[in-house]
């Protein structure tokens, strides 16, 4: 589908199949539409849960693999906006009292407070809402990361792909996997944990091993 074949996705939104030209299904506020699939990509090793924050899938004829690694983030839009009103609601509630009894500066403060609260979480949010998608065929690998509204794609050839996991200067730090093919780096992965990487690495080792020239197990 890199050479613009398309695919049927289903949207949970609408309920409706459309056509696809293998673009990365992000939900615009909600984590729920991480499970739009195309229907030619099933679980790939046996997996089922496609709420992991690591998952895999194989298209119909076996030919490509699509890798999923999305942010730890379990709050969606709905929930993050349930938090921000009960905040929003017990601050000014108990401001609101004070200020009855002739504490009006409570009262605006209380506002600044909610106000300035809520910037920050929903910033948070933002900042750690995070996905990226790793389409593995016979001769390219495509790469689709997003960060909230940022969305970033790169392709590289799969012939030459390897994984790298370069250890950090700094002791206490997670290190860091990197997809290099040729004299093109792409470091993935960034926003997951030191165990989270190292299954992306083997999940990624396992899908190119089939084609890399670079790996010695290459299925020809």
């Amino acid at each position: 589908m890199l050479n613009g074949e398309t695919s049927q996705v289903y949207s949970p939104e609408t309920g409706v199949k459309t056509s696809e030209s293998f673009e990365l299904l992000l939900p615009k506020l909600r984590f729920g539409l991480y499970n739009a699939l195309p229907d030619d990509f099933g679980p790939a090793n046996g997996e089922t849960e496609t709420q992991s924050v690591i998952a895999a899938w194989k298209s119909a004829d076996g030919s490509r693999v699509r890798i999923r690694a999305k942010g730890n983030f379990s709050l969606d839009a709905r929930g993050l906006l349930i938090v921000v009103l009960a905040l929003a609601a017990a601050t000014l509630l108990l401001a609101g009292l004070l200020a009855w009894q002739g504490f009006w500066p409570v009262f605006a403060i209380a506002v600044l407070q909610v106000v300035l609260v809520s910037w920050l979480l929903i910033r948070t949010w933002e900042n750690t809402w995070a996905v990226e998608t790793i389409e593995i065929g016979p001769e390219h690998i495509r790469i689709v990361s997003q960060r909230y509204r940022a969305r970033h794609e790169v392709e590289l050839q799969t012939a030459w792909a390897v994984v790298e996991t370069l250890q950090p200067h700094v002791v206490w730090y997670d290190p860091s996997i990197r997809l290099r093919s040729g004299n093109r780096s792409v470091e993935l992965g960034r926003f997951l944990t030191a165990d989270e990487k190292r299954q992306l690495a083997e999940q990624l080792e396992r899908a190119i091993n089939r084609y890399s020239a670079l790996y010695p197990g290459r299925n020809v």
